[in-house]
């Protein structure tokens, strides 16, 4: 073969750089001289170099992955940002005291069981909510710190933070309505009935208050 060929009839370049997502293939029976990234390999960029491997526990869905970003871990690991120069580095933890059911999981989309709670999508500290006595809790849990881990008029820490008039009871664990404001509500309520039944019985009781009267006091009761 010519300087630069090789191959079957020595139709294969040598010379070509491979790009994004394709290296030099090595078998030299190959046609042709690049081929896509194996699973769990990629490359970002044209060059003679072959592919670079996943980080390890993680592998690439497709062939021809072009970043390191395509890597995705394994089903029970979840990937941590490395303090690195490359801003898709990662490694890939077991994942402890949350669950990681699908592989791609990251720190971002580690999913907590209900009654649990963390303050961010940025960390692993994961604590316990408490429990009512009827079994439930203000911790739903779920994929996204975003949306929230706390069930509706619950929020902050271990989602025990209530809307205003609301008070965290630590027997239900639950937010509920503060009792002055109940008892406001109820003491209207009486107010209002005995308003009514005052009333009622003045429309009641009057006429016969008058005929009771002497004719002259009952015209002066009347006319006042």
């Amino acid at each position: 073969c010519d300087a630069g060929y090789g191959g079957i009839a020595c139709a294969r370049s040598l010379l070509q750089a491979c790009g994004t997502g394709h290296e030099p293939d090595p078998d030299p029976f190959a046609t042709e001289h690049c081929r896509a990234c194996r699973h769990g390999t990629w490359k970002s960029e044209a060059s003679f170099e072959p592919c670079e491997p996943c980080p390890a526990r993680s592998s690439t869905m497709l062939l021809g992955a072009t970043a390191r970003s395509k890597c995705e871990c394994f089903v029970g690991f979840y990937a941590e940002p490395l303090p690195s120069s490359s801003a898709d580095a990662f490694h890939c933890r077991v994942c402890t005291g949350f669950q990681c059911p699908s592989a791609g999981t990251t720190l971002a989309t580690i999913s907590l069981g209900p009654g649990t709670w963390r303050s961010s999508a940025r960390t692993t500290s994961i604590v316990s909510c408490r429990g009512g006595a009827n079994g439930t809790s203000p911790c739903l849990g779920g994929v996204s710190a975003e949306r929230g881990y706390c069930a509706g008029g619950h929020s902050g820490t271990r989602c025990e933070v209530c809307d205003p008039g609301d008070y965290f009871s630590e027997h239900l664990a639950a937010c509920t309505a503060c009792p002055a404001a109940r008892l406001t509500t109820s003491a209207l309520g009486w107010l209002s009935l005995i308003g009514m039944a005052m009333a009622l019985s003045y429309f009641i009781l009057y006429p016969s208050l008058v005929r009771l009267l002497p004719t002259e006091q009952a015209i002066t009761f009347a006319s006042a």
